[in-house]
């Protein structure tokens, strides 16, 4: 490893490689995205993506699983801001979804 590199601890890594993997499905589609442009973009060896996810096609469901779960946070976010009870109530519900929320 070079003195450049900081290792990554594995929750984070995966997370970066979801994250940069959703940004080139939605671009380019499954098909037209490969595993090793991911690794060259997330800056690691393409086996490193099969250490976490197995293949391309567990990545990708990978990508949908994540997309499900920010948007089920934003609609349990929209419901709470939708029920206009007091602030101090909104606000703490609020609260407890940001921290709360999985990021994985």
């Amino acid at each position: 490893m070079s003195t450049s590199q900081v290792r990554i601890p594995a929750e984070e890594r995966r997370q970066q490689i979801v994250e940069l993997a959703t940004e080139l499905f939605a671009r380019q589609g499954y098909e037209g995205t490969t595993t090793r442009e991911i690794a060259e973009k997330v800056h690691i060896n393409e086996a490193i993506i099969f250490r976490y996810f197995g293949s391309k096609q567990e990545l990708y469901w990978a990508v949908i699983e994540n997309q499900i779960r920010m948007r089920a946070g934003w609609e349990r976010l929209q419901t709470n801001l939708a029920t206009r009870g007091p602030d101090r109530e909104m606000l703490t519900a609020l609260a407890e979804e940001l921290l709360t929320r999985d990021v994985t």
